[in-house]
């Protein structure tokens, strides 16, 4: 019996396989070349490592090529005349490659190509019987154009000129002769041919790969920035959407006050109404101002809580049956439309008061019935109920519409999601406002609905919920007098009149300007302990005007405010930053009046 060991034995022996020598020395001149081809290569930068690669290949196989091929055709020819030049061409293309390893890419570019442009000078002359150097004529010129970029004006300039000097060096040689080519003898044609022809390919290949990684790096580069664009432009098409349904759902909810106040308006042409009648739309009319207010105030807090901005709550005691009365009452005449009465039902365990953010559920329940009165039939019935479950009450709005099939209910919380035909004037974005609120408040929204029988939502929120703290008596500022010089500077007729008005009973001396120049005369000549000015007036904007007064040296510490419709936050911090003390929305209530001459008024 035979026993091998395999290993042991040829190391015992001294013996090394063939394939493993060969694998070796493979690898040894493997990482050689590597290590040639990566000279200078900088990791942070793909496009010059790519340049560097290009130069070092080129130069690797230009050396190379001139160094065998010279020393071949030396011995074929017999002729020295082809290693004198082949030699020191062969270390010029080597130094560009130490160059880049020594990162003098200028330099090394430099020389790189002019090795070239004077290889093909030299042995284009030497042997121009036998070769036609301007094969050449497109790498010289293309490579440096391809290779470098064209901020490079330098590099290009001094290739580009390096390579066409070369090129007319010879051809007036080839005309003039001012030196004879070397005598090869016919014989050797082929081969100085093949050797011509195999260099100028080998170059444009090396040339033609880094030109097409370089445009395939263009185009990675391009896609990305398409796909950054393309998100880009998803995002401003959703806020453009966002922008335009809160536009429309602001107007749509702005219909039930207006609607309210439209309908009070023509009825106080009736001489017939009188007394308790008259006290009661009177007090409508003021409900349906503050709750149209509050609808553009909620869906400017809405968008701030999309952007995740969120807005402390107002934790009011509120007597929850009178609360739900007033919302009802302003919902009446835009159901009137329709004939549809609403009902109030109130559960027997509901307290008479629940502290509850009011502006928040009041835009809930806003959203609930304006979608039972689209939906519910002509001369049917809505009924809002009131009541409690455990640590939690709830509002119930049940209407006797077409109600809803499986798909559509599934559906009915997801923005910008609408019935379709049932609903051709809907943003799709009630139902989600009202649920986006509901949760917020710690809440829940639930809809109910089976099709032909109508459809029920149901609001639920804690009980517990802690009031905020409200104002003293004694420090409530609608309870002071104010006896300050107020001027203000506004082109709004009726606005002014009715600010200078509501001024007036505060015990304000009030004078009025139209224009921002008749604003800083009469202030020079009135000297107001405040000014109230707006951002838009027809001669100068509000920041103008605002420097002018804090550049007058009798004005400067005069308290400047403003009342103004501009929304845009860079106007705002524009006037803080210009030294104005307050900036305040229109309408302006009458408690942010009363508080800004607490603040700012001189003390009696």
């Amino acid at each position: 019996m035979q026993y091998f060991t395999f290993g042991r034995n040829n190391h015992a022996t001294g013996m090394t396989h063939p394939a493993l020598t060969k694998n070796k020395f493979l690898l040894f001149w493997r990482r050689q070349i590597s290590a040639i081809i990566n000279a200078g290569a900088d990791s942070g930068n793909t496009p010059k490592n790519k340049r560097t690669r290009v130069i070092n290949i080129s130069s690797l196989i230009a050396a190379s090529l001139v160094f065998f091929f010279g020393g071949g055709l030396t011995i074929f020819s017999g002729s020295l005349a082809i290693l004198y030049p082949a030699v020191p061409e062969t270390l010029m293309f080597t130094g560009a490659i130490w160059l880049n390893y020594k990162r003098k890419y200028f330099y090394s570019a430099l020389l790189w190509h002019m090795t070239f442009c004077t290889a093909t000078l030299i042995f284009g002359i030497m042997l121009s019987t036998v070769i036609d150097a301007t094969h050449m004529a497109g790498y010289l010129i293309g490579a440096p154009l391809l290779i470098f970029k064209q901020k490079e004006t330098k590099l290009l300039a001094a290739c580009v000129t390096c390579s066409i000097l070369a090129l007319v060096g010879i051809e007036l040689n080839n005309n003039l002769h001012f030196f004879q080519p070397l005598d090869v003898s016919t014989t050797l044609y082929p081969v100085f041919r093949v050797a011509t022809w195999l260099t100028v390919i080998l170059l444009n290949v090396v040339v033609i790969l880094f030109y097409l990684q370089q445009n395939n790096l263009l185009i990675g580069k391009l896609k990305q920035a398409n796909a950054k664009l393309n998100k880009v432009n998803k995002k401003l098409a959703k806020a453009s959407a966002y922008k335009t349904v809160y536009v429309n759902e602001t107007t749509h909810e702005l219909r039930a006050p207006l609607n309210a106040l439209y309908a009070i308006s023509q009825l106080l042409d009736d001489d017939s109404i009188t007394g308790e009648d008259l006290q009661k739309m009177h007090k409508s009319m003021g409900y349906s101002i503050s709750h149209a207010l509050e609808i553009i105030n909620n869906v400017l807090e809405l968008a701030k809580i999309e952007s995740g901005k969120t807005v402390p709550l107002k934790i009011e005691r509120m007597v929850i049956r009178n609360w739900l009365e007033d919302i009802t009452r302003v919902f009446t005449y835009q159901a009137a439309y329709k004939k549809v009465n609403i009902e109030l039902r109130f559960e027997d365990d509901l307290p008479s008061e629940i502290n509850f953010p009011r502006v928040q559920v009041t835009q809930v329940l806003n959203n609930l019935l304006s979608n039972a009165i689209k939906f519910t039939t002509d001369g049917s019935l809505i009924q809002v109920s009131a009541g409690c479950k455990g640590d939690t009450w709830f509002l119930s709005v049940k209407d006797n519409g077409i109600g809803m099939n499986k798909v559509t209910l599934e559906k009915i919380f997801v923005p910008f999601f609408t019935s379709g035909s049932n609903n051709p004037t809907g943003t799709g974005l009630g139902m989600h406002i009202a649920k986006k609120i509901t949760e917020r408040l710690g809440g829940s929204l639930v809809a109910e609905s089976e099709w032909g029988k109508g459809s029920r939502f149901t609001a639920s929120f804690r009980l517990n919920m802690e009031e905020s703290p409200a104002l003293s008596p004694a420090d409530d500022p609608s309870s002071l007098i104010h006896p300050a010089k107020v001027l203000i500077i506004d082109d709004d007729f009726m606005g002014t009149h009715y600010y200078s008005k509501i001024l007036g009973k505060m015990g304000c001396v009030v004078s009025v300007a139209y224009t921002g120049e008749f604003g800083l005369r009469a202030a020079e000549l009135h000297r107001p302990d405040i000014v109230i000015m707006d951002m838009s007036l027809p001669d100068k904007n509000g920041k103008e005007l605002l420097q002018e007064f804090k550049r007058h040296p009798d004005l400067s510490n005069i308290p400047i405010v403003f009342f103004t419709g501009s929304q845009l936050a860079e106007d705002q911090e524009t006037a803080m930053r210009l030294g104005a003390e307050e900036y305040l929305l229109k309408p302006v209530q009458v408690d942010a009046i009363n508080r800004i001459l607490s603040k700012y008024a001189p003390e009696q």
